[in-house]
């Protein structure tokens, strides 16, 4: 048990280390060499515990996973739809704001359009995200709270999409953090309230 604690730790520090060398270089100007010398492990204790880079990104894909799934608990909770969509917006909002998301997410975005496998595992996690938010939806409509809507999932696609093009104009400079944020969420919640 302490050794694959001890594994996972090990496992954990080299993503660490090579989230901090996709942020500072990019992906595909970060070499496997780079992970190595950021984590301040030899190359062989590398591809000990990842064969290659690419491996390295497929389990950033299952960290996100587990963000994701933090919200995908929160959507779930429809005693008070609007209460929860609101909430979630709020989090996910401040989630989103963060450069290093922005930036990591580019990143990602890039490698995905050239690698259908990258691309598959990310997408299976927004695909998470945009069933739990349907799910609301879907719920508070039957409810009577939410307006029905002519497509659940693209009208969750276009509040995500909004979200997250709001949070990476605002990292890019292209917006200050004033209430614009507040803005976005009223809007969003009056388009389907009832």
């Amino acid at each position: 048990m302490v050794k694959k604690e001890a594994i996972r730790a090990r496992r954990v520090h080299i993503i660490e280390a090579a989230l901090a060398c996709f942020l500072e270089k990019g992906f595909n100007q970060t070499g496997i060499r780079d992970i190595a010398k950021r984590a301040e492990i030899s190359l062989g204790n590398l591809y000990n515990h990842f064969p290659s880079k690419k491996a390295v990104l497929i389990e950033i894909a299952s960290h996100e996973e587990e963000s994701i799934g933090g919200f995908v608990d929160l959507l779930a909770d429809h005693d008070d739809h609007e209460a929860t969509l609101r909430h979630f917006l709020t989090d996910y909002t401040a989630y989103c704001n963060q450069s290093d998301y922005v930036t990591l997410s580019l990143e990602v975005i890039g490698e995905a359009i050239r690698d259908q496998e990258i691309s598959d595992l990310f997408i299976a996690n927004r695909v998470r995200l945009i069933d739990a938010l349907a799910s609301l939806l879907v719920s508070g409509q039957r409810a009577g709270v939410f307006r029905r809507q002519e497509d659940d999932k693209e009208v969750v696609e276009i509040m995500l999409d909004s979200i997250e093009g709001y949070a990476t104009r605002m990292v890019l400079g292209m917006r200050k953090p004033d209430k614009g944020s507040e803005i976005l969420h009223t809007f969003l919640v009056k388009s389907i309230l009832v």
